[in-house]
């Protein structure tokens, strides 16, 4: 009975690793202003001491920008994870679900009059 089911779960875990290394390796361009892209550009010449004088964007099919191509041949695009978490921005230290501890002034405060 081993053997009818064992081929199964190796597949099953295999396709669940192979989908899992797809997800989290694949990429998306992301747009970036043309002052980054000319900053990048400009660092791209300090760095590869390249004499090009011209960069041309590469701009996404919603007319954003997102790289430049140098005329030496260097591309260069803003790439970031298909998979990633948005960071979210909690403005209640209760939210995060942390205990608030008392406040320094009042604990300095309870300290000084234990000492008198």
């Amino acid at each position: 009975m081993l053997t009818t089911i064992l081929p199964q779960i190796v597949t099953a875990c295999a396709a669940t690793v192979a989908a899992t290394t797809y997800l989290a390796t694949a990429k998306r361009t992301s747009p970036i202003s043309h002052k980054d892209a000319t900053i990048l550009w400009k660092l791209h010449k300090q760095n590869a001491s390249c004499n090009s004088e011209k960069m041309k964007p590469i701009t996404m099919e919603s007319g954003e920008i997102a790289g430049f191509q140098c005329q030496c041949g260097y591309c260069y695009a803003q790439k970031r994870p298909l998979l990633s978490r948005t960071p979210t921005i909690v403005t209640d230290a209760n939210e995060s679900g942390f205990q608030q501890s008392p406040s320094f002034s009042s604990a300095r405060a309870n300290s000084k009059s234990a000492l008198k």
